[in-house]
This record gives C-alpha cells, sequence and structure tokens, in this order.
C-alpha cells in the first residue's frame, strides 16, 4: 500500500511538473503576444478543460486578429467553463479595430448561440461580450436580453447598452456618437427601471448616467430616491448631465443625502443647472461635498452674493487645500477685476493652492496672466512650474517659448514632459532644431516617453533636416521611440528603412513571487490606515509587483498626486508627478473582477499593456473601465480614509502581512 501511495506521489508530482512547464509556456506566449506559439496552438487541443480556458484567457490578452480562429473554436467547446472563458476574451477583441482585424460578426454570431444557453452565467458573459463586438448592431442583438428571466442577464443587456457607445468612441474618436435608442428599447428599459432586483435598477440608472436622453427624465426623478444608494447616485448624476429644471427639487433633496457620492453627485448635478450655491452643504464634513459646493460658486448664472462670500470664507479658513483651491479658482473666475490681487496672495501658500491659482489663471486668460503665469515658472515646487508651463503652451509670445524650451532640459520628468508635448503645438521656426537637441539630452530610460514626444515634435516640421533626425531616431535603445521615428518618415513616403525593431517585454523584478492565500498589503497613509486585499488569482503579475515593490519600500513616502471627487485616487509613483515608472511595464491582466466602489486598479497608457507600479482606488463603481483596466485587489478596511485622500497626501508606509 506505502508502495502505490508513493508510486502516486510521484507520477501526481510528474504531472504537476508537466502542467507547470505548460503554463509556463502559456506566459510565455502571452508575455511576446505570441497567438501562434506552438504551446498555445496546443492548448486549446488539450484533454483538460482548464487547460483550454487558460488558453481562451490568453488570446482574449493578446488582442490580435490571429486570436479570432482559436477563439471561435473554444466557443464551441463542449465544456461550459471554456466557453464561458472564450466568452469574455472574445469580447476583449472589441475595444480596438485592428484586434480583431474586421472579424467581429463571426465573434458575434457564435456569441448570439451562447446568450441561447441553459446556464444563466454564460448568457451573462456573451452579452457582455456583445456590447463591446457588436458595434452598432449591438442594441438589436442584446434586446431579447433585456427580458431574460435572470436578473443578472437583464442587468448586462442594459450596461451593454452604453458599453457599446464607449467601444466605438475608443475605436475612432472623430466619429459621430451612436443614435439614441429606438423607442421600442427604451421603452424595455424604462420597464426595467422597476425591476424588483436592484442591480437591474442600477444599472439603468448607470445607463442614463451615461447617455444622455431626455426619455428617461421621470424614471430618473423616481429613480432618485430608490433606497439602494448606488441608485440614487447613478440617478442623481444622469438629472445632472440632463440639466432639467424639472430635477431641481430632487437634487436639492439629494444634496443631504447621507451617502456621500450622492451628496457629491447633487451639487456637481446642481452646478449643471447653475443653481445658486446649497450653501447648508458648507458644514458638510467632505472635503468632497465642499470642494463641490465652491464649484457651484463658479457656475452660479444668479449673481447672489452670498456665493461669493462662501467662496471668501472657504478660501480663508477651510481646513482641506483642495476647497480653498477650488474657492480661489471660483472668485477669479467671477471677480476677474480681482484676480490679479487674487493670484499673487497664494504666493507663500501650499503649492496645491499655488497650482490652483496658475490653473485658475490659465481659465481666466493665460495670456493676459503672462507675468504671473512666468514666475510660477520658476516656482520652488515642480508641480507648480509643471502646471506653469502647460498653460504657457498656448501663449503665443517669446517669453512663453523661452520658459518651455528651457524647460526641455528639466531634471523633472514633469517638466521637460509638458515642454515636450508644449512644442507639438508651437508655431515658432525652430521647434525642430529645439526638439533635436531636447533629444540628445534626453538619454536613458526615465525620458522615453520624452524622446517619443520630442520625436513626433520634429516630424511636424517637413524637410530634408528632419528626416535626417528621424532616421538618426531609428537608432533609438528604446523601440518604442525608433518605432514612432520609423512611422513618421513612413508617412513622408521613405522607403529605404532598416528592419523594424521589435518590442521586448519588460519584467518587473518581483514577478516570480507566488502566494498560497491572499496577501493584504497595509497602506499607513497621512490620514490613516487602509488595507488592500490582492486577487493573485485574478491577476498574479499585478499582486507580485505590488507586493514585491511594497516590500521593498519602494511606496514609502510616496504622494497621492491624482483625487478625483465621484472616480478615483491615484498614487504610487516614484517620480511623484503621475509622469514616472519603476523602469518596467506589466502586461494587462485583465480579469473578470469588476472596478466597485474600493477596486484597486493599475493605471496604464493607451496601450493596454503599460502598467507600472502605480495603483488606484474606486471612490465609486465605474463600470466602464470593466475590460479596460487590470483589478488586482480590494480595500477590505480604511474606505473611510480613502474618502480623505487629498492631493499630496502621503503613503508614509507600506507593509504586507
Amino acid at each position: 500500500m506505502k508502495r502505490f501511495l508513493a508510486c502516486c506521489t510521484v507520477a501526481t508530482l510528474t504531472i504537476l511538473a508537466q502542467s507547470a512547464r505548460a503554463l509556463d509556456a502559456l506566459s510565455e506566449a502571452e508575455d511576446r503576444r505570441q497567438p501562434d506559439a506552438p504551446a498555445l496552438v496546443a492548448a486549446i487541443r488539450s484533454p483538460d478543460a482548464t487547460v483550454r480556458a487558460l488558453a481562451a484567457q490568453v488570446y482574449g490578452r493578446i488582442q490580435r486578429p490571429a486570436s479570432v480562429d482559436p477563439l471561435l473554436r473554444l466557443l464551441s467547446d463542449t465544456d461550459p467553463s471554456v466557453r464561458d472563458r472564450a466568452a469574455f476574451a472574445a469580447g476583449q477583441l472589441g475595444w480596438n479595430a485592428e484586434f480583431a482585424g474586421g472579424r467581429e460578426g463571426e465573434l458575434v454570431d457564435a456569441l448570439i448561440l451562447l446568450t441561447r444557453s441553459g446556464s444563466a452565467s454564460l448568457r451573462a458573459t456573451a452579452v457582455e461580450a456583445l456590447g463591446k463586438l457588436g458595434l452598432l448592431h449591438t442594441p438589436d442583438l442584446v434586446s431579447l436580453l433585456l427580458s431574460d428571466p435572470d436578473a443578472g442577464v437583464r442587468a448586462e443587456a442594459l450596461t451593454a447598452l452604453y458599453r457599446y457607445r464607449l467601444v466605438l468612441r475608443l475605436r475612432d474618436p472623430s466619429a459621430p456618437a451612436a443614435p439614441l435608442l429606438a423607442d421600442t428599447i427604451m421603452g424595455h428599459v424604462l420597464a426595467l427601471a422597476v425591476d424588483p432586483d436592484p442591480a437591474v435598477r442600477r444599472a439603468v440608472a448607470y445607463y442614463f448616467s451615461k447617455v444622455t436622453d431626455p426619455r428617461g427624465l421621470d424614471t430618473l426623478l423616481v429613480l432618485a430616491s430608490d433606497g439602494d444608494p448606488w441608485i440614487r447616485f447613478f440617478a442623481i448624476s444622469a438629472l445632472g448631465r440632463l440639466a432639467d429644471p424639472a430635477g431641481r427639487d430632487a437634487i436639492i433633496r439629494a444634496a443631504g443625502d447621507p451617502h456621500l457620492p450622492t451628496r457629491v453627485a447633487a451639487l456637481q448635478a446642481a452646478t449643471a443647472l447653475k443653481l445658486p450655491p446649497l450653501v447648508a452643504s458648507e458644514a458638510d464634513l467632505s472635503f468632497h461635498a465642499r470642494t463641490a459646493l465652491v464649484q457651484m460658486v463658479a457656475n452660479d448664472a444668479s449673481g447672489d452674493p452670498a456665493g461669493l462670500d462662501l467662496a471668501r470664507r472657504l478660501l480663508s479658513a477651510d481646513a482641506s487645500v483642495t476647497v480653498r483651491g477650488e474657492a480661489l479658482k471660483a472668485l477669479v473666475s467671477r471677480e476677474p477685476d480681482q484676480a490679479p490681487a487674487l493670484l499673487e496672495s497664494t504666493g507663500a501658500g501650499e503649492w496645491q493652492l499655488r497650482q490652483a491659482a496658475v490653473e485658475a489663471a490659465a481659465a481666466l486668460d493665460p495670456a493676459a496672466n503672462e507675468s504671473f503665469l512666468l514666475r510660477a515658472a520658476r516656482d520652488p515646487d515642480f508641480h507648480v512650474r509643471a502646471a506653469a508651463l502647460d498653460a504657457l503652451t498656448g501663449v503665443e509670445s517669446a517669453g512663453a517659448y523661452q520658459a518651455l524650451t528651457a524647460a526641455l532640459i528639466s531634471d523633472e520628468l514633469s517638466e521637460r514632459g509638458t515642454a515636450a508635448s508644449a512644442l507639438l503645438s508651437r508655431k515658432e521656426s525652430d521647434v525642430a532644431e529645439q526638439a533635436w537637441r531636447a533629444y540628445g539630452q534626453s538619454e536613458g530610460q526615465k525620458w522615453i516617453e520624452t524622446r517619443g514626444l520630442l520625436v513626433d515634435a520634429i516630424a511636424l516640421t517637413p524637410g530634408d533636416v528632419t528626416t535626417a533626425y528621424l532616421r538618426s531616431a531609428l537608432a533609438d535603445p528604446a523601440a518604442l521611440v525608433a518605432l514612432e521615428a520609423r512611422k513618421s518618415l513612413e508617412a513622408r513616403g521613405v522607403t529605404d528603412l532598416p528592419p523594424a525593431p521589435v518590442v521586448e517585454p519588460t519584467f518587473s523584478p518581483y514577478r516570480e513571487l507566488t502566494f498560497t492565500e491572499p496577501p493584504h498589503v497595509v497602506l499607513r497613509t497621512t490620514r490613516g490606515t487602509l488595507v488592500i486585499e490582492c486577487d493573485p488569482l485574478a491577476a498574479p503579475i499585478h499582486v507580485a509587483n505590488f507586493v514585491g515593490y511594497a516590500r521593498a519600500g519602494g511606496y514609502d513616502g510616496l504622494p497621492w498626486h491624482r483625487v478625483v471627487s465621484n472616480f478615483v485616487v491615484q498614487g504610487g509613483d516614484p517620480d511623484r508627478s503621475g509622469w514616472g515608472d519603476a523602469g518596467w511595464a506589466l502586461r494587462a491582466e485583465v480579469n473578470r473582477l469588476r472596478f466597485d466602489r474600493g477596486a484597486v486598479g493599475m493605471p496604464r497608457g493607451s496601450d493596454f499593456d503599460t502598467g507600472g507600479i502605480q495603483l488606484f482606488i474606486n471612490l465609486v463603481p465605474t463600470p466602464h473601465l470593466d475590460g479596460q483596466y487590470t483589478v488586482f485587489g480590494h480595500v477590505v478596511q480604511g474606505m473611510d480614509v480613502v474618502d480623505q485622500l487629498e492631493v499630496g497626501d502621503l503613503i508614509v508606509r507600506a507593509t504586507v502581512e
């Protein structure tokens, strides 16, 4: 018996070793975006459904036209878990017109068959994918599922009616918006506003919060009093989008809602209606609400002096630098004759307040405030300098141009990057020369993005000289920059080019970390402590990266550099500006986790595989981010702390438990 057990153990270990090698090979194919990798091709024929499901996931993340045929095969797999994974993966080919190579229709046909499945979860996944792939036909494709017996499917069908509009805009930002829903389909949507399941009613409110359609007004007035706080939140947000005076009373009532996001949404909606400031909200304990309140002052069309008095009080005495900054902006916009004195009065304040002064000057008239902005471009704090440079971008003067070109050799990434970006819109005769000089002074990993901007600026000036510059940039050590130069040369009709460089993947030094249970990362901030539970099954590379960087002390002392009320807080940038990274990029691990309140996600650039070590935390549910960004954890303790975080607050220390 012991010998039998020993033999089984050896056999099991052999199988596990073979599985590990197979998984490594699939991971390698995903890293290198190789849909024709032998291990991946073999995986779709594996007798193990788990391997076939994993292969489907890989094809969805590779996002290449070569993924279509394997996914079509897997969409008809005998195992429902494989079909489910393949359906989600197929949807991921919809985000960009290049991903499916024009074969969206074939995937849609296969997905429609899955919407007739007996499995509610499979129907829900299929309709989610149709929302990404169905394009202009989506409403007709999903309308029958609005009456599905399963609430989850009905909610996904409603979300698909918005999501396809988002996908169309991302695929072609210049295209006109998709037409509003036909009356028959809109009738189904409105009927679901009384659905017994709150997830369905929430999806109705969410739809109208993203699509301006006056046919939803009466329904939204009802949903604004729903017992579910997120339904009220989305309904009030939608009423603000409509900006119909009929929503006034519901919005004013919601300004006193016990649910913070709904209160903030109400104040933002009141701003859209240009209502007089709701002064009672001055006592709100949340700086998010007081910020939204003072923003009402800037948009108040009534001329009531009470709003100006409110802004003055908040500017002089509010505990939040964010609120004081918004109060300053409101006063500058409402009292332009007092702007010089107001702007100058910020000189001794916190850098956040000085940055707000720069933004106020830029919003009022950057050319008229040029002297102030030029002084701000020499501020002791780089945040203020970068904001001033951004404001000077559109000022057509020698002084503004001199400030911008001087910043091209700044040691601060945000300053040099802002200046390089500014060159794209400047008309001076020596822009290309300035860009080429800065390119030569921007060597190294830190300046890759800046060099790419400078190459784009050089390409705007035609001629043999700039063609020579672009040819030189073909030898850039960063493949992405070299490819940018190559693209510009091809646009000029240059054909005698060397082979295109291959963009090699970069890897986190913590990639190999593994976990037997979900790790918890404790972030001690200047506002208190929050705890993030990571999900290594959903996003193993991101979790390993996050945990490893935290253990190494990488987050200690870094700021939260971006805070957007009723959206996200973002931080963890070693450059402290939002421009930086740690020298490597993570491939996306987009998964089925949702961006609900407290979700922790990975910021990225325009490409899916450009994450790093920054993180963002959702303040509210954001379904429009689902499928686009990687969720790798959730805040399980301290969301009240997250609600208090302001720009400039610090991650004092990060530890792992």
